[in-house]
């Protein structure tokens, strides 16, 4: 099945589940990796998941980022969001820690 690419992804991250121990320092600034999941049958009616990306050596032990989000895609051919059903409530246990970098 061809998939094509959305025009655009919307999304939102919650900022108090960011781990800060892999925030990247760059020539520019601070930066956070993150990764995309496609999530094509989320009972939340979301396109992807937005996690924390980490450092191989760290998936390659089986470790998880934290899920700071989720985002949905805006169709390739016309530009509008796909029409899906309400997202169920979630409840989020954010990190107890609100000295973030920025």
């Amino acid at each position: 099945m061809d998939h094509p690419i959305p025009k655009a992804l919307n999304g939102s991250i919650n900022l108090s589940m960011i781990d800060k121990n892999h925030i990247v320092e760059g020539k520019n600034g601070k930066y956070l990796p993150v990764r995309f999941v496609n999530t094509p049958d989320s009972p939340y009616g979301n396109d992807y998941m937005i996690v924390q990306d980490i450092p191989r050596e760290l998936r390659d032990q089986g470790l998880k980022g934290p899920v700071l989000g989720n985002g949905r895609a805006f169709d390739a051919q016309s530009g509008k969001q796909a029409q899906k059903k309400a997202p169920a409530e979630v409840t989020v246990h954010p990190s107890t820690s609100d000295d973030l970098p920025f």
